[in-house]
């Protein structure tokens, strides 16, 4: 831990380069129609288009009017059944809603939609709403931070959440 916070320390890493948002998330699902279908009927996706090569087919899915992009990808040869967060990679995709009556209204929706979740709870940081897509895949709903996250975790990616 002991690390001074410079510009790299910061995101800024020489030249006026900078990264500013993630520009799309990537999910591997094991049926591309019935995801799609799923994240465009539950959390209100519109697909921008599709691609296909013969290794695999993906999906880009996006929300009218934000910045939230997430490509789904089915592929050819599969190499295991069902999503696990536990090995290197993906834990989970937390998504962010404006204020708790908007997180309140969510899982009355993920319940209209039979999603099984975890109801609004509290967290360290603010409340979240956790479930699963039709592959397993680790979902999460959240409001802004209630409180800013301290510096080291901002940089070195401490978890706060279980």
């Amino acid at each position: 831990m002991g690390r001074e916070l410079g510009a790299e320390a910061l995101g800024e890493v020489g030249e006026g380069m900078q990264i500013r948002c993630v520009r799309h998330e990537a999910l591997t699902v094991g049926d591309l129609a019935r995801s799609v279908s799923w994240y465009c009927d539950v959390l209100g996706f519109i697909e921008q288009f599709r691609e296909s090569s013969p290794e695999r087919t993906a999906a880009m899915l996006t929300i009218p009017g934000q910045a939230v992009r997430i490509g789904l990808v089915q592929f050819a040869a599969r190499t295991s059944e069902g999503f696990d967060p536990r090995p290197v990679g993906l834990d989970h995709l937390c998504l962010l809603v404006d204020s708790r009556s908007e997180l309140e209204g969510w899982t009355e929706r993920l319940d209209r939609h039979s999603v099984e979740h975890s109801g609004v709870r509290e967290m360290a940081t603010g409340a979240i709403i956790n479930f699963k897509d039709p592959d397993g895949i680790a979902l999460a709903l959240s409001i802004p931070p209630s409180v800013p996250e301290p510096a080291h975790q901002q940089i070195h990616g401490d978890r706060t959440h279980d």
